[in-house]
């Protein structure tokens, strides 16, 4: 399989309230193939979305570099980054991070639309997306209306809508009780292999975690087998 991200000896940091700096990824180095799953554990407070956001290109490190199919990407600009993030990659939270006054449909479709595609063509997209994800009777539903395990398949869609090639994916299942997060699981590993997608997951979940290609676990700011 060929190479699609490379993260290489990322160190981030923070500024400490005594003046330190507080050093969350000292020397990380991380690599990701073409429509790899890999998954991220380790203890509370590890830096896992610290990380998740620097490769996602949400957060700037401090120093290191990070390739996109060979190519060096951190020194992009903040518009090349923003259209990289939208045409290229896909994003998935502990909340689900729904608009409260859109309906399940319109919130799948919102990428799409955003990035020029005509609304028939986005609703027919995100339509048969939803389907898939077992949401058919339930798309014309706004988040209030939808339980906790509903959303976060919405929030999955969403993602996945406009076929990225990287899906990054934080706690995706932390906030669900036991029922709801295995069925989002068994779903978001589904459509994510089914579509050829690469994923990296975080998760505080040994079980979920397993059902990666390769895990990973975060210590002392760098990344183990």
């Amino acid at each position: 399989m060929a190479e699609i991200l490379r993260l290489e000896n990322i160190r981030k940091s923070y500024p400490s309230p005594d003046g330190d700096s507080l050093v969350i990824l000292s020397s990380v180095n991380l690599s990701l193939n073409d429509g790899e799953t890999v998954s991220v554990i380790g203890r509370s407070g590890s830096g896992k979305s610290t990380l998740l956001a620097v490769a996602a290109l949400l957060s700037q490190p401090d120093s290191g570099d990070i390739l996109y199919r060979g190519e060096s990407i951190l020194a992009l600009d903040d518009k090349r980054k923003a259209e990289m993030r939208q045409k290229n990659l896909g994003f998935i939270f502990q909340s689900s991070l729904l608009l409260a006054d859109f309906s399940a449909l319109e919130n799948t479709a919102m990428p799409l639309m955003i990035s020029g595609m005509r609304k028939r063509e986005a609703f027919e997209r995100a339509s048969e997306i939803l389907d898939t994800l077992g949401l058919k009777e339930r798309k014309n539903h706004r988040p209030s209306a939808l339980s906790g395990g509903e959303r976060q398949r919405t929030s999955v869609a969403r993602a996945l809508v406009t076929s990225p090639d990287i899906v990054f994916a934080d706690e995706p299942t932390g906030a669900l009780d036991e029922k709801s997060a295995a069925e989002v699981e068994e779903m978001l590993l589904d459509a994510v292999r089914k579509g050829g997608h690469s994923m990296l997951l975080v998760t505080h979940n040994p079980d979920f975690a397993s059902r990666a290609d390769r895990v990973l676990t975060l210590s002392g700011g760098t990344l183990h087998e």
